[in-house]
């Protein structure tokens, strides 16, 4: 099958007498087309070297009769003159009779061979609609193709089974006022492309407009790839696979598009007014190639979509079987089983998603609306420290622990060494036997893998991999280094402890980097509360110290704690209803580290139930969040309680706030 999904090979329609808008084909020739172009390249050679030796031997005897001619007017002079007899003919005449002859014979060669040589050529000319008949010219899609001797201009267009094959517009256009039907049912196989035809593997849109009212495409075994610039009102494609460039409305007041492939692409913008639909229904590969879409993007029936970045789509509609992948814009995301918002993607508005799943890598604000599940993917945070230890002869990789993190991989020299391995300590003694520099790195691995099905998940975060940290090691021998570090939480206080080490005098701790200072160092426990004030990761390292000269210094042993806290109580939250009594606007104060917030609602002190969450942060951090009692299902009465009850809810080294809530209704201070 023709590889079409190649996003450098068909670009937008701008400036197109600057740009060639190309789809590479990977397949090659089917042998009837080889063996065809093969006879047209040998004829053509021969019928030229039957002409050049036609030439050579005309100039040869000429040359011949020349030096004759020559030969014998030497010798008269010496002789007496003879009275010749015959015609007299000058040699100027016989090379014009010469060269008479061979064109004679060359003519005579072409009427018989061009009418060959264009039968076998690949080509079906086109000069009016009635030229799209194939003939006896039958064979798979690839076989032949139709080339457009200049814009065709007809009232309908029908192609139907065996004259169907690729149109090479040849920088000329096709207008059909009415239908333009292409309609393939029989078991042919192949890649059916409509466009400027650049070379045996390349179409374009280059120049080349395609027009009618209706565009309706039959062809279930075919893969079908439309370069040319589209103008329709509507286009119905039934295909294998299914790839189309530039499309606009022109003077219709709309253009909708139904698909049914097992793959489709966009490959250029749609441009369309914007009650404009595209359906695709059963299609397991939807790729939005980095343009635009204007029209409302409707995927049914267990379909996957797969949004490029660059992409920009207006509203994007998506059953419960159908899921999507985005990495570019798109305004509204309505439905799906599950919709994964990648890495810089853009996004206004969420609604009625089964599972969400939201890089967070940007700041910008969106609305969540009853969506089943929201689950946030972060980054992993990368390690604090790195530490290589030796102990009894063996030699340890030990890294900081990063909250959150599955497991860690652990490399030497670029080489992976363990992979997911759940500890923060390594043995690596077997990859570091010869004298000489290691570069160790170890690298946090998140419990996020793209490609998930997460449409069961409950609301959480989760993380993708963290960034490494590495550090050179050279092999060395001294006083043992402290071993079983541990940091302990007794009554609110944070003791550090670890083993004596033989020999050793006192002992240095270092946290984050800086030294504390110790009121006994020979002590082999520490309160360390004060230096882990801020919330996060904490590297703690200790060393076992010696002042005789002869007795060197341990390496620093490490261990790593993490600190967390819960964030504040929201305040300030109000709750009024809006004319009409269908909805109640609640509002309150964002609060510090908060980047997420759930409100709850319940009535008449009955069952607490989760109406939504909400991220958007107005001016001066305050933050604003609609309960649509009718879209819950709920009638308000005046005679009702509601109380409104908000949280932010935790993330990384942050734990859940309590709640805060306020009552509403008669009885509100009851």
């Amino acid at each position: 099958m023709a590889n079409f999904y190649d996003d450098d090979k068909l670009i937008d329609n701008e400036s197109l007498d600057e740009k060639d808008e190309t789809v590479e084909i990977n397949e090659s020739l089917s042998e009837p087309q080889e063996e065809s172009l093969l006879a047209f390249d040998q004829s053509a050679q021969e019928t030229a070297e039957d002409t050049d030796n036609a030439s050579e031997q005309s100039s040869s005897e000429e040359n011949k009769k020349s030096e004759d001619t020559d030969t014998e007017t030497a010798l008269d002079s010496e002789k007496p003159k003879k009275e010749k007899k015959g015609l007299n003919i000058s040699k100027k005449t016989k090379i014009i009779v010469s060269v008479t002859v061979v064109a004679t014979v060359l003519v005579l060669l072409l009427g018989v061979m061009l009418p060959i040589l264009l039968y076998h050529a690949p080509r079906i000319f086109v000069k009016t609609a009635e030229d799209f008949v194939a003939g006896d010219k039958v064979g798979e899609v690839g076989k032949y193709f139709y080339s457009l001797d200049k814009d065709i201009s007809c009232d309908t267009l029908t192609l139907e089974n065996g004259n169907v094959y690729s149109i090479d517009m040849n920088k000329h256009d096709i207008t059909v006022t009415n239908d333009f039907n292409i309609v393939c049912t029989e078991e042919r196989t192949g890649t059916l492309y409509i466009g400027t035809r650049k070379n045996d593997t390349t179409y374009n849109n280059k120049k080349a407009t395609l027009k009618a009212k209706t565009i309706v495409i039959n062809a279930p075994n075919l893969d079908v790839v439309i370069a040319a610039d589209v103008v329709a009102e509507s286009i119905d494609v039934t295909a294998k696979s299914f790839a189309i460039a530039n499309s606009r409305n022109g003077e219709y007041s709309k253009l909708d598009i139904n698909v049914t492939a097992q793959a489709v692409k966009f490959n250029g913008n749609i441009s369309a007014s914007a009650d404009s639909a595209i359906n695709i229904t059963e299609c397991a590969n939807i790729v939005v190639s980095g343009v635009k879409i204007e029209s409302t993007l409707n995927i049914k029936t267990s379909s996957a979509l797969t949004a490029l970045k660059g992409s920009q789509i207006s509203t994007l509609n998506l059953d419960d079987t159908s899921t999507a992948s985005i990495a570019g814009s798109v305004s509204l995301v309505n439905g799906g089983k599950q919709v994964v918002m990648e890495l810089g993607h853009n996004c206004n508005t969420y609604e009625n998603i089964n599972a969400l799943v939201i890089f967070r890598d940007s700041n910008n604000g969106s609305t969540i609306k009853n969506c089943r599940a929201v689950i946030w993917v972060e980054k992993l945070a990368k390690p604090l420290d790195i530490n290589i230890e030796e102990v009894n002869g063996k030699i340890y990789c030990v890294v900081s622990a990063v909250q959150y993190a599955s497991s860690y991989n652990y490399y030497v020299n670029d080489v992976l060494v363990s992979e997911a391995n759940k500890s923060t300590k390594l043995d690596i003694t077997d990859y570091v036997k010869e004298a000489g520099k290691y570069n160790i790195k170890v690298t946090p691995v998140g419990n996020y893998v793209s490609g998930m099905d997460l449409s069961e998940q409950n609301s959480d975060t989760m993380y993708i991999d963290g960034d490494a940290i590495s550090t050179d090691y050279n092999c060395v021998f001294t006083l043992q280094a402290p071993q079983n570090l541990k940091v302990t939480k007794q009554d609110g206080q944070y003791i550090l402890s670890f083993d004596s080490v033989l020999h050793a005098e006192t002992y240095k701790i270092i946290i984050d980097g800086k030294e504390i200072k110790r009121s006994d160092a020979s002590k082999t426990s520490e309160d360390i509360t004060q230096y882990l004030a801020e919330v996060g990761n904490h590297s703690i390292r200790v060393q076992a110290l010696n002042s005789n000269s002869n007795i060197h210094n341990s390496d620093e042993s490490m261990t790593s704690c993490s600190v967390t806290a819960s964030l504040e109580a929201v305040t300030g939250i109000t709750a009024e209803l809006q004319d009409g009594n269908g909805a109640i606007n609640v509002k309150w104060q964002g609060v510090a580290n908060g980047f997420e917030y759930e409100v709850s609602l319940q009535i008449n002190g009955n069952n607490t139930v989760v109406v939504g969450r909400t991220s958007v942060l107005n001016e001066g951090g305050s933050v604003a969040f609609v309960i649509n009692l009718d879209d819950l299902g709920i009638e308000y009465s005046s005679a009702d309680t509601y109380k409104i009850i908000v949280k932010a809810v935790g993330h990384g080294y942050y734990t859940d706030s309590v709640v805060a809530y306020v009552n509403l209704g008669s009885n509100a201070n009851a």
